[in-house]
């Protein structure tokens, strides 16, 4: 065979092993963006039944120590199932300041100005990762079901990660303002995706927690 027929051989083969990389890849995003696409909801009228639980996942924190943008609208939903009576708890899930900050710290404050009961708020320390906070909710908390709350760009994986896990969830959207670089949490969200999916399918037992 001439060398110019192998190296066109050779790059053809190249070529049709990125389409197919890029095709199974933004395959796996694409089952984690669209499993759960039903059980996303935008307002606390449309839950239906009675949840036990709502989880509202970390999103950062002020300087000050209060809640980010992000952070403060997801705890204000969360907030409004409990007083609607959808849930009879709420769990906070975050970073306890061992990672960047004290999240968990912050959402507790915030609940507990705002009048919901030190009792009815469950603590989760160690959730630095969507996966492991909805391992936690299983596995320490004994959650069978929830209803997660986050914004849009990021409720898709984590129902997808929590129903893997075992926690029946539905998912309730917490975008009540325009927030800066959302289609940079959109991107980061996507390739997170591609980890949650090979998390699941490739990666550690769903039962095991990853701490």
């Amino acid at each position: 065979m001439p060398w110019s027929e192998f190296f066109t051989r050779l790059k053809w083969f190249f070529i049709w092993g990125i389409l197919v990389a890029v095709f199974v890849l933004g395959w796996a995003v694409l089952q984690v963006q669209t499993k759960h696409l039903g059980d996303i909801m935008t307002q606390t009228t449309e839950i239906g039944p009675h949840y036990p639980v709502a989880i509202v996942l970390g999103a950062g924190i002020n300087p000050d120590g209060t809640p980010s943008d992000m952070l403060h609208d997801r705890l204000v939903v969360g907030e409004e199932l409990y007083k609607a009576h959808k849930v009879d708890k709420i769990m906070v899930t975050g970073d306890d300041g061992k990672e960047f900050a004290d999240e968990v710290t912050s959402m507790k404050t915030f609940l507990k100005t705002e009048g919901i009961p030190d009792e009815d708020v469950i603590i989760d320390e160690g959730g630095y990762r969507t996966l492991v906070s909805c391992q936690h909710a299983k596995e320490k908390f004994h959650i069978a079901s929830a209803i997660l709350v986050t914004q849009r760009f990021h409720i898709a994986r984590a129902l997808y990660l929590c129903d893997a896990v075992g926690v029946d969830s539905v998912g309730i959207t917490s975008d009540r303002q325009s927030y800066k670089y959302t289609t940079f949490y959109w991107m980061r969200d996507l390739a997170a995706s591609l980890k949650a999916f090979f998390d699941i399918n490739a990666g550690r037992p769903a039962g095991s927690i990853a701490i």
